[in-house]
């Protein structure tokens, strides 16, 4: 009995050894009060509470605020009577008391206008945030808005075990913050005497004792160095491109009525598809057609798509041989018409096959890159936080092209329950923020429709068309319409009963795609995309033409 009792004390004893040396007992075991309240935390800084604030789902800085950690030429211009901007993208004037703002005299809209509050301006993140080589991200679980300078790259730090203490301070004394995971991965900022100033990557900063963790110092055994980023894109210019939608072999009547488009600089007919489990890939094209816009100055990319069939993706992507004889067909019918980079497109597929379509691209893009040919890739909106459960890794495929094209359209699509616009600003907007996370700006295309659709809702139930611009013109004109203007929307839109019917558009025009357009310039974005070309009105291209010329592209 005494020896079972002595075993007992022994093993009690090395339980509380282990639990010390992670959790450091003795110390202060009181968890800290910091992070109850909203925070931002830039690179290894907590921003004081008077500098930032958030609102209604929006995230304000305060101009003394931007001044201390992003721009010190940032201003409050008292003729103006706004805050005034002088940087890579140009002057940008965000006035008081107004939703919207100019960039080199161009106008942008706000989600929220400025803020005065205590004698202090207070300006919403996202009217300034992207015009600099930040990365931001806001972490909700955490309750703190994270920002990252690009053109840094840190130390990583790995913990011994579960259950380590990161500390407001270098001190056991100090409350902790959070007690974190084995695989919890950590930014290195720097040591003083025993501990290692860190940052969760998406949340906490703090402190660890340095012999909870490991550290892979960078070169000269520095924790915090330039990145290397040089934050160009593909080609020096934001692009204008629209894709030619082709699904039958090109007629002869389109190649001869090829015409010069105002501002276009690509674009991509939908030429080939995957058709076959084993790698056939149907061409529909005609070198007529590439050579033709060649003559304009108009590039041609080569599209390819997955016949939008989510068997014959699943059997497609898991062969690696016929990926294989896929790449090599894709890269022979590119250069065999002369174009001069590639679009690839699949939708309507398992998230099963996420992983297997970055496998594609990245072989696409090898050999193309081997050929000096450029490389895209069509994304639709993120929907999950997780990317485990969406059909693109958004992030990799970045990493991984000279372009991402996110598809901002299809808010409401053909066989949506209710009605609604094909792309309103609002939910593009917010699709761009969220997208940006994973995209960085210079990759980034923002594909806009050119098309609504009609709804119609009786007896029957609700049904809907897709409708051109014209359509909608001529339907509005024979119907003796008056449109109505939303603000949210930023298009007009029109309702009526017809026979019955209650027949709906938010309508797509100049001004609808103009105003979607100007998020180019206000996320600083790597060019427009449109779907699709013959759906729009030639005063379309003007608009857009209007809208690049405003624009001062930062990434040359």
């Amino acid at each position: 009995m005494k020896k079972l009792l002595i075993l007992l004390l022994v093993f009690a004893g090395l339980l509380f050894g282990g639990y010390t040396v992670l959790n450091k007992a003795g110390g202060n075991n009181q968890y800290s009060e910091i992070y109850k309240s909203f925070h931002v935390i830039y690179e290894d800084e907590l921003v004081p509470k008077k500098y930032a604030m958030r609102e209604d789902g929006q995230y304000f800085m305060s101009l003394e605020g931007i001044q201390k950690y992003i721009d010190e030429t940032a201003r409050f211009d008292e003729a103006k009577g706004a805050v005034v901007f002088n940087n890579r993208s140009g002057e940008k004037v965000l006035p008081l008391d107004s939703k919207e703002a100019t960039i080199n005299g161009g106008k942008i809209a706000l989600r929220d206008q400025l803020v005065k509050k205590d004698d202090q301006i207070f300006i919403p993140v996202e009217a300034f945030i992207h015009d600099y080589p930040i990365r931001m991200n806001y972490e909700k679980d955490k309750n703190v808005l994270i920002m990252d300078n690009r053109m840094k790259k840190h130390a990583v730090g790995s913990l011994s075990g579960d259950g380590v203490n990161l500390r407001e301070s270098d001190t056991t004394d100090s409350p902790i913050v959070a007690t974190l995971d084995a695989d919890s991965k950590l930014w290195v900022y720097g040591k003083k005497d025993d501990w290692y100033h860190v940052r969760e990557q998406d949340g906490y900063l703090g402190w660890i004792r340095e012999d909870n963790m490991k550290v892979e110092a960078l070169d000269g055994g520095e924790y915090t160095a330039d990145s290397g980023l040089v934050q160009q894109s593909a080609i020096k210019k934001p692009l204008n491109i629209t894709y030619d939608y082709t699904y039958a072999q090109v007629k002869d009547e389109v190649v001869t009525g090829i015409k010069q488009i105002e501002g276009l600089d690509v674009v991509i007919p939908t030429w080939f598809s995957v058709e076959s489990p084993q790698g056939d890939i149907r061409d529909r094209g005609d070198i007529r057609y590439v050579e033709n816009y060649a003559k304009l100055g108009i590039a041609t990319w080569a599209y390819l798509d997955n016949s939008f069939d989510p068997d014959l993706t699943h059997q497609f992507l898991q062969n690696e041989e016929a990926r294989k004889k896929a790449v090599a067909t894709l890269i022979n019918f590119t250069k065999s018409y002369g174009m001069k980079g590639i679009n690839i497109d699949f939708e309507n597929m398992n998230v099963e096959d996420r992983d297997a379509l970055t496998a594609f691209v990245k072989e696409v893009s090898d050999a193309a890159k081997a050929e000096n040919l450029l490389v895209s890739v069509c994304v639709t909106p993120q929907i999950s936080k997780n990317v485990k459960d969406e059909l693109y890794d958004r992030k990799a495929l970045a990493e991984l092209c000279d372009y991402v094209i996110l598809m901002a359209y299809d808010q409401h699509w053909g066989s949506s329950d209710k009605p609604g616009s094909v792309a309103e600003y609002k939910w593009v907007e917010g699709n761009v923020n969220v997208s940006l996370k994973d995209i960085p700006p210079e990759k980034f295309i923002l594909s806009v429709p050119f098309y609504a659709r009609l709804w119609k809702e009786g007896e029957g139930g609700l049904t809907s068309s897709a409708v051109g611009m014209q359509t909608t013109s001529d339907y509005v004109k024979s119907h003796n319409l008056n449109p109505t203007w939303d603000e949210d929307a930023k298009q007009y839109t029109i309702n009526q009963d017809v026979n019955g019917k209650s027949e709906k558009i938010w309508i797509e025009n100049a001004e609808s795609v103009a105003w979607k357009v100007s998020l180019m310039r206000k996320y600083n974005l790597a060019g427009i995309s449109s779907w699709r070309l013959g759906f729009e009105t030639p005063d379309v291209w003007t608009v857009m033409a209007d809208q690049f010329s405003k624009y001062h592209y930062p990434y040359q």
